[in-house]
């Protein structure tokens, strides 16, 4: 049967030439080198397997559009698995069964300050948490499952020999039960269970509420636990703050949080140095009101122990800022079907740039000025020169690099940052003063685009965080 298929539909089961390919056996090949697709006289055999082999079942553990075949190499495949941990809940609405935790970002009544996230994009159909965290839920609720019982265990058994036996067996069937988790919940467009299958619907049901709690673990113990860590590093032992975007993602993936959550790990650092500027603004006033002589003001009983070290702030924004320009970027590469970068890369990625690192345009007057000192410097502009000569070309094509502003730059990275982080950023941007925030790091923000794009850039002396000669400034 297997022989008789395979030569039907064109597979190489024969075993391998042995001898050398003489003329005899290079014509034997040839004349064999087209067969067809179903031979006469072959005849399909039904298949030979009992009922009861019929019915068996492969109980597996995987996403349910897994398949698994076998191949004509008689070695097993397994195709399509797209995930080994199930969705997150946190980016799934509450209508659909979500925690909705994220919901209210669409209300901008009650939330302005939080950018607009439409959590029913196809792109968070795999939204995945992270093995880590799966990990960390499983000991976390082992432990908290082994303290509640432990009482219970000691009143049943009084000697100690059958106590730590009782003991061992529900510390086993609790951590099976543990692992259990459906990497199937929350899936777009999947048929109700309810009327198929009633046990199926339920434990469904109980598979999501099981991972609904996971992602509130997350949302409401692991992310503030870190940050507490954050705040109290310098009183940690071993514990360092990350110092550029690598070890940052090695962090928090390390505690299975995802890179989607930098948005949420940025407000929390916020609140926390709000909380230590009342703190200092508490202190400022006793000072002040103790060296005028009143008595007015009064310290509170406790101070926190520790500060937010403001680092963690700037790197987790520049982080967010050069990930999302990272998408901003591949999407100018793909405009027109791809055909634009396909012609003038340098275009584009010139013009992005020197908007990444700048706050605002060159006018005609920042223009004159800027030449003026060039001229009285001796410096003869050689990089603004060659920026100039790349968009100047630009006129009467269609190019959209050529007439994208600073500030439509920037305006793609906010909406990219308020998509993918659920933040708004607010050390880079356009500045109406022309002047950088105190806190924007230009310099680390673009070592980090380049890093996460691909880009080399020739060693030069570059400017940051002053106004930039873009397309339509340049054209204009």
């Amino acid at each position: 049967m297997d022989s008789a298929l395979g030569g039907a539909c064109m597979v190489a089961t024969r075993t391998l030439p042995k001898y050398p390919l003489t003329d005899e056996r290079m014509e034997y090949i040839d004349e064999n080198r087209v067969v067809p697709v179903m031979p006469a006289g072959i005849e399909l055999k039904e298949n030979d397997a009992t009922e009861e082999q019929r019915k068996e079942t492969v109980v597996s553990c995987g996403p349910i559009e897994m398949k698994g075949i076998l191949g004509s190499d008689k070695r097993k495949y397994v195709l399509d698995c797209t995930r080994l941990t199930g969705r997150d809940a946190n980016w799934v609405s509450a209508e659909r069964g979500g925690t909705g935790k994220l919901d209210g970002a669409k209300d901008e009544s009650s939330k302005p300050e939080v950018p607009n996230v439409d959590l029913e994009d196809d792109e968070w159909a795999v939204a995945l948490l992270r093995s880590e965290l799966v990990r960390s839920y499983s000991e976390t609720k082992l432990s908290r499952f082994v303290k509640e019982k432990v009482d219970e265990v000691r009143a049943k058994h009084g000697d100690e020999e059958s106590m730590d036996e009782a003991a061992r067996k529900l510390v086993s069937e609790a951590e099976a039960a543990t692992l259990r988790y459906n990497v199937n919940v929350f899936l777009p467009d999947m048929r109700p269970l309810a009327g198929v299958d009633a046990d199926a619907a339920r434990q469904l049901a109980e598979d999501e509420e099981t991972a609904r709690e996971m992602a509130l673990y997350l949302w409401d113990e692991v992310l503030p636990r870190l940050t507490r860590e954050v705040r109290a590093s310098c009183g940690i032992p071993g514990f360092d703050v990350p110092v550029e975007g690598r070890e940052l993602t090695e962090l928090i993936h390390g505690r299975g949080i995802n890179c989607r959550y930098l948005g949420r790990l940025a407000d929390l650092a916020k609140d926390e140095e709000r909380r230590d500027a009342k703190v200092r603004e508490v202190i400022e006033g006793v000072s002040v009101s103790s060296t005028a002589g009143g008595t007015s003001a009064s310290l509170p009983d406790s101070f926190p122990r520790f500060r937010m070290p403001p680092c963690w702030l700037d790197l987790i924004e520049c982080e967010i800022a050069a990930r999302a320009a990272k998408h901003v970027l591949s999407s100018y590469f793909e405009e027109a079907g791809g055909a634009l970068g396909a012609v003038n890369p340098a275009r584009i990625v010139a013009n992005f740039l020197s908007a990444l690192v700048s706050t605002a345009e060159e006018g005609a007057a920042d223009t004159e000025r800027r030449l003026g000192d060039q001229e009285n410097s001796g410096d003869d502009g050689d990089l603004v020169d060659m920026l100039a000569d790349l968009w100047g070309n630009a006129n009467g094509d269609n190019d959209p690099s050529s007439s994208r502003s600073h500030a439509d730059v920037w305006s793609d990275i906010a909406n990219e940052a308020g998509r993918r982080y659920c933040y708004t950023l607010s050390f880079y941007g356009p500045n109406e003063e022309g002047k950088p925030h105190e806190r924007a790091m230009y310099g680390p923000l673009l070592r980090r685009v380049c890093q996460r794009s691909g880009i080399r850039l020739v060693a030069n002396k570059y400017v940051f965080g002053e106004k930039c000669l873009v397309g339509s400034a340049s054209g204009a």
